[in-house]
């Protein structure tokens, strides 16, 4: 282990994947075997919401940076946001998620930077 110690956020995350993962093979199983069309809409909406939850991000970080949050949603939107600020500033690699994040952060922000420092506790 590298020696990072796990916080609370960390922990929830792996929590929420968990159960994400074991809700979606549930209703994967429901759909092929019972054929139940609640069970189809019930997964086209699992699998969709990682997807609204990283499509949301970029006008998340277009609002702070055009700064029209108060401090408290800020700092809600920081906590929500955490391993994709994470991920974003404070990866080492310049991979292609790091690159199409920070695109997506600045599409419609006022700068090119993301400065979220006025949000930090």
């Amino acid at each position: 282990m590298s020696g990072r110690t796990w916080t609370v956020v960390d922990f929830t995350w792996c929590v929420f994947g968990a159960g994400f993962t074991a809700i979606s093979v549930w209703l994967t199983v429901r759909t092929i075997n019972q054929r139940e069309r609640w069970a189809k809409w019930a997964l086209a909406i699992t699998l969709s919401l990682p997807v609204l939850y990283v499509v949301g991000f970029g006008p998340a970080c277009w609002l702070a940076s055009e700064e029209k949050m108060s401090a408290t949603v800020g700092r809600a939107v920081c906590r929500v946001y955490a391993p994709l600020l994470d991920h974003v500033l404070f990866s080492d690699d310049a991979s292609w998620s790091v690159r199409a994040l920070h695109w997506w952060s600045s599409v419609g922000s006022n700068g090119d930077v993301l400065d979220l420092s006025e949000y930090a506790e």
